[in-house]
């Protein structure tokens, strides 16, 4: 959560005045060009800076970095290290090497040392480098879940829709197999054609709305079915593994580290953090950062802003600092890359996918909706020349068109009313759960 409007304060006791004096290296100076000139970039984390501070967090020994280029120019990476007992898999502290690929430049060599010194703490000792990334998935992984039940409830209420709706046709075309066996059994010309004229009228309902439920609606439901399903194996899937290779320890990369990062990619001075105690036993932390002026943004100068109230200090601030990562993202217009980004897109086209099935199960219900309601119109209409007004007491009837009329009216009347309060049942439901 942030602070309305993340508070600008000048001349604070805690930071230097000026935020011109922030501005000390190069590469500062291109970040903050990139910011003036308002384009989207990519603040990449580099996983050397992260393995560092995966170290400190696990309390292990220095690692050693040996760089060497070999005889065709290329650039390799060799890192010494050690995994402390209380994380290593196994009854003591273990040591290990690992070699990157040769790389035509230091930061390809790094990065590649960096992904395989990850791969061996996750194999050998199951640690599981965690990051911003991984917070922001823990997030889309909820959503997902809350969307996925959101999903399975429509569908629900859409097969309950189409079940309904079926029974309704099914009442019909029973009313025209009996009209047609009434009109073979009768005698009476007049009679007859009371029964020729409903069930005429019948049959041309039955055509249009069956073809449209079978080669329209429910094609579509069965296609959105498919996806759904597929979404589920998928989802199956991914929490196996989860659960198979779920990891002893979680190592964190946490927020204020980002922080961390990003003040001296802007090139200031480090960010402070401060807490207060709000309620028993619950803290609200804040993060104070020194911001360079950049024509066009609206933060500079020391920037105050706070996170939400949790259950302990440190867990405070680190909000406070996720908050700040996301203030930051917004107005400066870049994207943090850390270790677990690639995951975090995959996280995010699996909730844009589930939000887009939901959405287009919800417009098959207003078309399902609409199509039956259109039904109930055209039954309804068939009601009207046989209901207690009709033309027809006026023409004399005889008494074998009067019992056609009463069979054909009573008939119509069931049909009507049964469609309309299956069809109030079924869209309550749908409506209900789309709330």
């Amino acid at each position: 959560m942030f602070s309305p409007g993340a508070e600008s304060l000048y001349g604070d006791s805690n930071f230097p005045p000026s935020p011109e004096t922030t501005l000390q290296t190069a590469g500062a100076m291109i970040a903050i060009e990139l910011i003036y000139q308002g384009q989207e970039h990519n603040v990449d984390i580099p996983l050397i800076t992260i393995f560092q501070k995966i170290m400190d967090a696990m309390e292990a020994q220095t690692p050693v970095f040996h760089y060497w280029q070999n005889e065709h120019g290329l650039y390799q990476l060799s890192v010494e290290f050690m995994v402390p007992a209380n994380y290593a898999n196994g009854p003591s502290q273990d040591y290990g090497t690992v070699d990157g690929e040769a790389c035509p430049s230091i930061k390809l060599a790094e990065n590649s040392a960096m992904k395989r010194v990850f791969e061996y703490l996750a194999r050998v000792h199951r640690i599981a480098v965690m990051d911003y990334s991984s917070r922001v998935i823990e997030k889309y992984e909820d959503r997902i879940h809350n969307m996925y039940q959101r999903v399975n409830s429509v569908k629900d209420a859409l097969e309950y829709m189409l079940q309904q709706w079926d029974e309704s046709m099914k009442k019909a075309e029973k009313l025209n197999l009996a009209l047609e066996k009434k009109i073979m059994d009768e005698t009476v010309a007049a009679a007859s054609k009371i029964f020729c004229d409903v069930g005429e009228l019948f049959r041309s309902i039955i055509q249009r709305f069956r073809d449209s439920y079978f080669n329209a609606v429910c094609e579509e439901y069965q296609k959105l079915e498919a996806e759904r399903r597929y979404h589920l194996k998928a989802s199956d899937h991914r929490n196996n593994l989860a659960r198979f290779e779920a990891p002893r320890n979680k190592v964190w990369f946490n927020e204020k580290d980002v922080i961390d990062y990003l003040m001296s990619y802007l090139g200031t001075m480090p960010a402070r953090y401060s807490n207060e105690s709000v309620e028993k036993y619950s803290f609200k932390g804040e993060v104070k950062m020194l911001l360079p002026h950049i024509p066009g943004v609206a933060c500079e100068g020391v920037t105050k802003v706070t996170g939400t109230v949790e259950s302990t200090a440190a867990r405070s601030e680190e909000k406070a600092a996720g908050a700040a990562i996301r203030f930051l993202e917004r107005h400066m217009k870049f994207r943090v890359i850390d270790h677990n980004y690639a995951e975090r897109l995959n996280a995010k086209a699996r909730k844009e996918a589930i939000k887009n099935l939901e959405a287009r199960f919800c417009v098959l219900g207003t078309k399902i909706k609409e199509e039956w309601s259109s039904m109930l119109k055209n039954t309804r209409t068939a009601k009207e020349p046989y209901g207690e007004r009709s033309s027809f007491w006026l023409s004399a009837p005889t008494d074998d068109q009067i019992k056609a009329f009463q069979f054909c009216s009573q008939e119509i009347y069931s049909i009507g009313s049964d469609c309309a309060s299956r069809y109030e049942n079924a869209v309550s439901k749908l409506d209900a759960v789309k709330k």
